[in-house]
């Protein structure tokens, strides 16, 4: 009849007898109740208006009894005894796992043998299986099918559905599996394994997982040879169709390729049911011991382990399986000490958080080289190219320009090091050449002794017409070709100025002329003596106007040799947002032993910065050394140069303080510079040593020197140290530029040094040049 469901001979549906061939050819052997339990949960719900547990037992498992009918008058099923409790028990004949075998999608090769006989005993051990499968599948109700079923009914299915879930399904599961040390799958060798349970559903997160039931009767011995059995088959192998071997195991299960140096064998599962007499605490305890060669791993740094050719050994009791299910925390994996959900039992998290932070190591390493390759392609772009010949400037060029941009005598920051060499040549004999021109030109000038010191060429005329024609009147003076045109009035007037000074005398109408060395001696004796009155002069006056006038100097200077430390104070109490220094030591010497500065540790708990440049001599003062360290870890920002030219505080952009030795080497004075171009100049020295300089070495670390350099390594250091570019040193090598600059990269890798000014620092510092 048109949409009618097909029955068979016995009522049943083709979908019951699919349900009792896929549960029995998993599990073999099985009750009506179990085989309902697994394939139509929602009917354990139903009945409630039965009024005994065997009347709604009887009512729940009817459609599956009629369908197991309709197997066993087919061939496919057959009753294979009773349990203990009296329940009947089926399993399915060979036609029936052939059939089975269809509904599982499974190679008939696979499905094992039929359970014939074993319900002789009572079957305990199959009933613990099934129970384990069940409590592992956790089947959930459909509750639409339980829409007309009573509220108490609808809030027990309820409450299961809402519980956590199982892993798989009926088909994700086989029992009875033989494990072959030896032959093959059918036909297993001595010393096989056979497993209870084999679970694989890796949509899950279980790819594979054998489960072995223990009613309490085994031994841990017993179980320990179990767990040898398993090794020996994780560890057999055949030969592929190429001839090599290859592991036994994933010719059957697909085994997931695990990183390098951690390839653990399958998990196994113990699952202990209280039924005998033997304490599975006790079990446990003995098992672990034995099977430790098994299961324990190798700690690794990063506090995990790897577990490679190990057997992860799992834990838990079927009471607590069936409560809580795989999800729950009731199974303890043998070298740990909580109870865990199965799948992280079973897994390495440590591990799996390790490979985590190695990636995100890996990729934040990566970003930064490609951030790296970023700046240098961006950088490359930028580098400037020489105005003459249009060639890219070096590094070291580079860093040199730009650290001095402005152009000056001998410097040319536009040009590239050969082109500027040419220019300073070229700019040098334009010098000689204009030098030697003007002296040509003095030589060629007239001599014009008097007129340098302050007399009329009139009077120049004069005397030299007198020296040369002898003494004359003043007529005929007047008509010398020198004189001739000259002003009638000027002519006496220059008379005048050379008879003043001793250099012409008159006789009657006659002048003569005198002798010019001792004349112009005393003139010039005359001169000295004003000139020095007039420098005491500017010293006096310029003292009373400091002293009587509202304007101050922008340069101060205060004799400080009993009171450096009031200066010093100034700095660090006056300073709003930064205090820089450059420290060579105390002024003149002397044998002060390093302090720390409390009025600096003051200034910097209240938030101003300290940027300090000291003399690389600290390095070798273990005290001096000791107190810049504690400087630092207050949050001094620290550095180190060779060669210091002054001891300078600049606070803020305000004012500098310069310490100086007086000039009767006796006292220290300080120099106070207010805001000028010479206070800027100051702060441009500052920023100067700041960029040339290294940071100061971590506190520990060494500063002696490490290990001898070669002796090629010693010359290279040595030529670079006297300037010679790498061109030069390639010459003095006989080597390529290429190969002088991957040598000179490799002493910077050696020593820590960044720049090739910091390789020289390092190398001073060891006592390599």
């Amino acid at each position: 009849m048109a949409g009618k469901r097909k029955k068979n001979p016995a009522g049943s549906s083709n979908l019951l007898r699919g349900d009792v061939l896929r549960v029995l050819g998993v599990l073999k052997v099985a009750t009506v109740d179990q085989i309902q339990r697994i394939a139509l949960p929602h009917l354990t719900y139903r009945h409630t208006e039965k009024k005994t547990p065997s009347e709604r037992k009887t009512a729940r498992t009817a459609s599956h009894l009629g369908a197991l009918a309709d197997l066993r008058k087919h061939g496919l099923a057959e009753n294979g005894g009773r349990t203990k409790d009296g329940d009947v028990l089926r399993n399915l004949t060979a036609e029936g796992l052939e059939a089975a075998s269809y509904e599982l999608v499974r190679p008939v090769g696979e499905m094992g043998g039929t359970a014939r006989g074993v319900g002789s005993s009572g079957a305990s051990h199959p009933m613990a299986v099934n129970e384990t499968v069940i409590a592992m599948l956790r089947p959930k109700p459909d509750l639409a099918l339980l829409a007309d079923e009573p509220a108490d009914a609808r809030a027990a299915a309820q409450a299961a559905v809402d519980a956590p879930d199982g892993i798989g399904t009926i088909a994700s599961y086989a029992t009875e599996v033989p494990l072959p040390t030896a032959g093959a799958w059918n036909t297993p060798g001595r010393g096989s394994a056979q497993a209870d349970i084999v679970l694989t559903a890796p949509e899950a997160g279980v790819p594979l997982l054998f489960i072995e039931v223990d009613n309490c009767h085994e031994t841990a011995q017993e179980i320990a040879a179990k767990i040898d059995k398993y090794m020996r088959f994780f560890q057999g192998k055949v030969k592929d169709t190429d001839g090599t071997e290859r592991p036994i195991c994933p010719t059957r299960w697909p085994a997931s390729e695990s990183r390098y140096g951690d390839v653990p064998h399958p998990p196994v599962l113990l699952v202990f049911n209280r039924v005998g007499a033997r304490n599975p605490d006790n079990t446990v305890r003995q098992l672990a011991e034995l099977t430790r060669r098994h299961w324990e791993g190798q700690p690794k740094r990063g506090d995990y382990h790897l577990y490679d050719r190990k057997i992860p050994i799992v834990v838990t009791e079927l009471r607590m399986l069936r409560e809580h299910g795989p999800a729950g925390p009731v199974f303890l994996r043998f070298g740990r000490d909580r109870m865990q959900p199965l799948l992280k039992a079973i897994g390495n998290r440590r591990k799996q958080e390790a490979d985590v932070r190695t990636q995100e190591a890996e990729q934040a390493r990566h970003e930064a080289y490609q951030a790296e390759l970023k700046h240098l392609a961006e950088r490359e772009a930028s580098r400037p190219v020489c105005a003459t010949c249009g060639a890219k400037f070096t590094g070291e060029r580079w860093e040199t320009t730009a650290a001095y941009p402005k152009p000056g005598p001998r410097w040319y920051p536009s040009l590239c090091g050969e082109c500027e060499d040419r220019a300073i040549e070229a700019g040098r004999q334009a010098h000689q050449a204009e030098h030697a021109r003007q002296e040509q030109e003095e030589v060629q000038a007239e001599i014009r002794p008097l007129q340098a010191l302050g007399l009329s060429a009139t009077a120049e005329a004069a005397y030299l017409a007198l020296v040369a024609q002898g003494p004359q009147t003043l007529t005929e003076l007047s008509d010398r070709p020198t004189l001739v045109g000259a002003p009638v009035e000027g002519l006496p007037y220059a008379l005048t100025e050379l008879s003043d000074i001793g250099l012409v005398s008159r006789t009657d109408d006659r002048l003569t002329a005198q002798p010019p060395r001792a004349v112009l001696e005393a003139v010039a004796e005359r001169r000295a003596r004003g000139a020095r009155i007039a420098h005491d002069s500017a010293a006096l006056l310029s003292r009373f106007w400091l002293d009587h006038t509202s304007g101050s100097s922008y340069v101060e200077v205060v004799d400080t040799s009993h009171n450096l430390d009031a200066m010093q104070r100034r700095v660090h109490d006056e300073a709003v947002a930064e205090v820089r220094a450059l420290w060579i030591g105390p002024v003149g010497g002397g044998d002060r032993e390093p302090e720390i500065d409390t009025d600096a540790l003051k200034a910097m708990d209240r938030g101003i910065a300290y940027r300090v440049v000291y003399s690389a001599d600290i390095l070798q003062d273990p005290k001096a050394l000791e107190v810049a360290h504690k400087c630092v870890d207050r949050g001094e920002q620290a550095r180190v140069f060779p060669d210091l030219a002054m001891n300078l505080a600049l606070c803020d952009n305000r004012f500098a303080v310069v310490a100086v030795t007086a000039p009767d080497r006796a006292g220290h004075h300080s120099i106070i510079v207010q805001p000028s171009g010479l206070l800027d100049a100051l702060i441009g020295v500052f920023k100067s040593y700041w960029r040339m300089a290294v940071p100061l070495p971590p506190a520990g670390e060494a500063v002696e020197g490490g290990a001898s350099p070669t002796s090629e390594a010693r010359q290279l250091l040595i030529y670079l140290s006297a300037g010679l570019t790498d061109e030069s040193i390639a010459r003095e090598f006989g080597v390529s530029e290429r190969t002088v600059a991957r040598r000179i990269a490799r002493l910077q890798e050696i020593l820590g040094a960044k720049t090739r000014f910091q390789l020289g620092v390092q190398a001073s510092r060891r006592d390599w040049l």
